[in-house]
């Protein structure tokens, strides 16, 4: 389905599929950008654990899922995808402030060609309250409907937030489309 800002593929990823995910979890602190190619943690900015999936498999699978999304509606120039990031909130404080995952331009890191051009999050359970997700393209943030199973696909250069998770764990899987740099 097709909106403004984003595409969201309503339970495009199957129960089980979004619990075996979860599953491959073998957490670290999330970190953010500190400094040109500097990452460290700040908790004022992200408070998550992440982990990182870079198994050919499932590369393809969800590079298919942009190249789909992509076809359709944004018509970048794509040609590859960064490994997933398995990413989990923990009430009552967990969250990502507001962010953009890359410009379109600029090397997604050190030693790239290719910059960052759409963003996915895959929303993995809902036994979870807060945790919303919201982009900014206006004059004031605006929330996402988002349930277990669904894909959002949005250009990297939007600014989003995940709010703070209430009560429970939030699990979701992100990843990037990258390609040439916008023209």
């Amino acid at each position: 389905m097709s909106y403004f800002e984003y595409w969201k593929l309503e339970k495009a990823v199957p129960d089980n599929v979004c619990d075996l995910l979860i599953s491959l979890g073998n957490w670290e602190s999330g970190t953010v950008s500190t400094g040109v190619n500097e990452y460290g943690v700040d908790k004022e900015i992200r408070e998550s654990d992440v982990t990182w999936i870079k198994d050919k498999f499932w590369l393809s699978t969800f590079f298919g899922f942009f190249n789909s999304i992509n076809f359709e509606s944004f018509k970048f120039e794509l040609d590859g995808i960064e490994p997933l990031q398995l990413t989990k909130y923990k009430a009552p404080t967990n969250h990502y402030d507001f962010h953009i995952d890359g410009d379109g331009f600029n090397a997604y890191r050190e030693g790239s060609i290719n910059a960052r051009k759409l963003s996915m999050s895959v929303l993995l359970n809902d036994d979870f309250e807060g945790g919303v997700f919201q982009y900014y393209t206006s004059h004031k943030p605006t929330d996402v409907p988002f349930e277990k199973g669904d894909i959002l696909v949005f250009p990297s250069y939007y600014l989003h937030r995940v709010k703070p998770v209430t009560k429970g764990t939030r699990y979701s899987l992100v990843s990037w489309a990258l390609g040439p740099k916008l023209k």
